[in-house]
């Protein structure tokens, strides 16, 4: 997962990216009553107020889910507590359990990186589809040479009433 040789990439294209620059990890900033009922919360157990799930360092995650949409109450997901600190996990700690590499970036806001990660297929499942396809097949497949850049990071970036503008648009065009 840390994508420092060229095993993590299988068959596809080698990114070029900077393995000192983590994105995605900035924390919630809690308030002291939070992280004292968080730290108070035993491994394994939901903390009883915020309902929250606190990991345990030996065991199995829960399941990171997406929010839901507007037409359910535009509900966050709740991200699990850290099994070690009194916080919840970040982005990238849920990309870490989900078995996404290091270099793969999320969106900035802590709201739409999970969302990600919590609609995605997690890569090592996605991968294991994909050999027993390539097995079935009988396929011979090669790897990429060239490295590629990462994307533009202009594209992690959402303009909210861009957004709302677009789904206006696509719900006025779906009523004529």
């Amino acid at each position: 997962m840390h994508c420092l040789d060229d095993d993590p990439w299988h068959f596809g294209y080698v990114r070029n990216w900077e393995p000192q620059v983590l994105t995605a990890s900035k924390r919630t900033d809690h308030i002291e009553i939070s992280r004292r009922r968080f730290t108070e919360t035993k491994p394994a157990t939901v903390e009883s107020i915020s309902r929250l799930y606190r990991l345990s360092k030996d065991s199995v995650s829960n399941t990171l889910h997406a929010d839901t949409d507007s037409a359910r109450g535009a509900f966050t997901s709740p991200r699990p507590i850290h099994y070690k600190k009194p916080h919840c996990i970040t982005v990238r700690e849920m990309a870490h359990l989900h078995g996404f590499p290091n270099q793969f970036r999320f969106h900035e806001t802590k709201r739409h990186g999970a969302r990600q990660i919590g609609n995605a297929v997690p890569p090592p499942f996605a991968r294991a589809v994909a050999a027993n396809i390539i097995q079935a097949l009988a396929i011979e497949p090669t790897r990429p040479e060239t490295p590629i850049d990462l994307g533009n990071l202009d594209l992690l970036r959402i303009a909210t009433q861009r957004v709302l503008r677009t789904c206006n648009s696509r719900r006025a065009a779906c009523q004529d």
